[in-house]
């Protein structure tokens, strides 16, 4: 702009900067298209993602969702100004002011994580994952970027009783599990953490021999006996015929939960998981409990299976919501 009758001449850097933003956005979009791979610095973060520099002063927006196939928070957790990454290029539009908009996406320029996925995850593995959320029916256990499985609810755990997920993980927990399916069509993994620590019944036959001395702690009272926790994962029955018929009954009924107790391992079924209890020197037939034991599978699996009905509905469901 020319001013005073030509002595003072004001030069504006901004518009001359705005003309080379506007021929290099030019170049840059006749050499490429939606669908080509791109790179590029990221120059700046905001709260829903990353922008990318792919000229001088021109730049394309990755969308949080875009940044990476593991879920992303924020855009930090994905990449840091100055970067060098790639990404393909999603789309090119106008704003209501006629301004270019470039649409970008780093996970796609990847490639999809679920291919070969196969040859990577194998059924019968162990592998290291991290709880990445919890649901009623499990928790969701990231193996690799974008990939998930399910540990069900009822694979959590053999030492205890799980009514929920957070009793045993937490998100951003780093756990083994052992994948026990594989189902790369539907996407989908199931997940073992229990049996990646290994089942506690497997050397129960060299640990409670018949005869074996064995001190426990009382889990629970019921009326067909007391049912005392071994190890962890592992419960033998003193059932109150045998009780009864001993010359220690009254302290043995004076017996509440989480007091300890030393007994006498009478008989043990690996197969059927069940050790059968009585106290020190006693010498009389062993008891049949098996009704007992069945009154007490039933105590604890009738509620459960309507629960797993449930939770398999819900699992289902959530599945094909997230398809």
């Amino acid at each position: 702009r020319v001013e005073n009758r030509g002595r003072n001449i004001v030069v504006s850097r901004r518009a001359l900067l705005e003309r080379e933003r506007q021929d290099n956005l030019e170049k840059l979009l006749a050499s490429i298209k939606v669908g080509d791979t791109v790179e590029g610095r990221i120059t700046r973060l905001a709260p829903f993602g990353a922008f990318m520099e792919l000229a001088p002063a021109v730049e394309g927006m990755i969308h949080l969702s875009e940044l990476s196939w593991s879920r992303v928070g924020a855009a930090d957790e994905a990449v840091s100004p100055g970067d060098m990454v790639r990404a393909k290029l999603l789309s090119v539009s106008k704003d209501d002011k006629g301004r270019v908009r470039i649409s970008l996406s780093r996970k796609q320029a990847e490639g999809d994580p679920w291919a070969g996925v196969a040859d990577k995850i194998v059924a019968g593995s162990v592998m290291e994952g991290k709880v990445v959320r919890t649901v009623p029916f499990g928790a969701f256990v990231e193996l690799a970027p974008g990939i998930e499985g399910l540990v069900h609810i009822s694979e959590l755990s053999w030492t205890k009783r799980v009514h929920k997920a957070e009793d045993v993980v937490n998100v951003g927990d780093v756990v083994n599990v052992k994948v026990k399916e594989v189902n790369a069509d539907a996407r989908r993994i199931s997940l073992s953490l229990r049996d990646a620590e290994g089942d506690p019944w497997q050397d129960a036959a060299t640990r409670f021999a018949a005869g074996t001395v064995v001190t426990g702690t009382v889990e629970s009272r019921a009326q067909f006996g007391l049912f005392v926790n071994l190890a962890p994962g592992i419960t033998g029955l003193l059932p109150a015929g045998v009780i009864k018929g001993c010359k220690n009954a009254a302290e043995l009924n004076k017996l509440d939960k989480g007091d300890s107790v030393t007994l006498t391992v009478q008989n043990l079924d690996t197969a059927a998981r069940r050790i059968s209890l009585a106290p020190e020197g006693y010498e009389g037939a062993p008891a049949r409990e098996d009704h007992s034991w069945k009154q007490h599978a039933s105590t604890n699996t009738s509620s459960s299976a309507g629960g797993l009905n449930i939770m398999a509905q819900a699992l289902q469901k959530a599945m094909q919501n997230k398809r």
